[in-house]
């Protein structure tokens, strides 16, 4: 039996690029161009929940006015790729994505070190 080699999502090179694209769409606050729509797992580049999503950003952006993220460092796997930054308030961030075959996130979890989250509004 011949060992099996795994594929990683993407290049180096690549994955730079791509985190520096995604981080400046956060940055500019455009996640619902056509640049981020892009990056979602649905053809339409629509998000499942969008609403709610809206919502997240829209309280994030309220409780960080000044959000400014930096890109540290990528990190590629065989599904996805890590992307490490900081935040305007210095926190570290980890922030791994799933891709599907045309790179698109299919999900992300973050991790954060030295970030307070804001308090979420209640109905």
């Amino acid at each position: 039996m011949e060992p099996r080699r795994a594929t990683l999502a993407m290049n180096d090179d690549d994955a730079r690029a791509f985190a520096g694209a995604w981080v400046d769409a956060w940055n500019r606050r455009v996640l619902t161009s056509p640049l981020a729509a892009r990056w979602f797992a649905r053809d339409d580049g629509t998000v499942r929940g969008a609403a709610e999503l809206r919502e997240y950003l829209d309280v994030g952006f309220y409780h960080a006015p000044d959000l400014h993220l930096e890109v540290q460092h990528t990190l590629v796997g065989v599904e996805g790729v890590t992307v490490v930054y900081t935040r305007e308030n210095g926190a570290v961030v980890a922030e791994v994505m799933n891709l599907d075959a045309a790179g698109r996130i299919r999900f992300a979890r973050a991790f954060y070190h030295g970030l307070v989250l804001p308090e979420w509004p209640r109905d």
